[in-house]
């Protein structure tokens, strides 16, 4: 899950060039270098709820873990 917030590393290292295009750097790149908001909301939406899946996924597990 924390690799998705590794925004300012691929951006700072490679510019979003160089085949780096993860959800989190087109996010970026919509709405801010091409100015298309919607695509970047958009983009944003897919990333949270592919982040909300591996939550539940991971809530799941450490529970199960517990109660054992």
């Amino acid at each position: 899950m924390w690799t998705f917030n590794k925004f300012d590393d691929i951006f700072l290292l490679t510019g979003g060039g160089f085949g780096t295009k993860v959800l989190p750097v087109l996010t970026y790149e919509f709405s801010f270098r091409l100015y298309d908001f919607g695509r970047g909301a958009a983009a944003a939406m897919i990333l949270l709820v592919i982040l909300v899946v591996f939550m539940a996924v991971y809530i799941g597990v450490v529970m199960r873990n517990k109660e054992d």
